[in-house]
């Protein structure tokens, strides 16, 4: 495994976040969760100092099945159920791949509530002199509608207030997301999902 000082001392002097970062150390590394608050955009300065640029900072709530580790070089700890951690995107094939699944799920973009899976599935072509870019599978099921309805509709002794009921979801369930596609092998050897 490489270990790149350069980039831990990026992180750790721009997250931005107070949740642990996800590491998708080698292909197979996975992380699914429910999109915990509103992504942010950060700007920061570039790793190789051409200048600053963006990065997209989402924040989820990781769900049973992940498999990725999360946390600086030398502190990572396997990503548990539960933990709320950062996905750093930058421009590129893996922004490109957040964009697809956001469109695919016909959304116009990640919704608190809504549930994202990242997969490393391989290493890009790199260019002389740069690292080979990773390459990733995103999906991503929007969160499921409400409709507010009297609460007079249900029977029973209520006050005319209102109950928010749940739609049926317009998509797969999140634990689907993956089903039918060729997987990378997972780290410990275990299902995707």
């Amino acid at each position: 495994m490489t270990i790149n000082p350069q980039a831990d001392q990026w992180l750790n002097a721009n997250a931005g976040a107070v949740y642990p970062a996800v590491a998708f150390e080698q292909p197979g590394y996975m992380v699914k969760g429910r999109v915990a608050e509103v992504p942010r955009i950060v700007t920061t300065p570039s790793l190789n100092g051409t200048g600053d640029e963006e990065s997209y900072v989402i924040s989820i709530d990781v769900l049973p099945g992940s498999q990725v580790v999360v946390g600086k070089s030398g502190e990572r700890v396997a990503a548990q159920p539960g933990m709320r951690v950062s996905i750093w995107i930058r421009k590129g094939a893996f922004a490109n791949a957040l964009a697809a699944a956001i469109s695919k799920a016909g959304a116009s973009g990640l919704a608190v509530g809504g549930t994202l899976a990242v997969r490393r599935d391989a290493d890009g072509q790199g260019k002389p002199g740069m690292t080979a870019p990773h390459m990733f599978t995103v999906q991503y099921a929007a969160p499921v509608a409400e409709t507010v309805m009297p609460a007079s509709m249900l029977g029973g002794p209520f006050d005319g207030g209102q109950v928010t009921m749940p739609q049926a979801p317009a998509q797969a369930p999140a634990a689907d997301m993956f089903a039918g596609q060729q997987q990378a092998p997972a780290p410990s050897g275990g299902d995707l999902f």
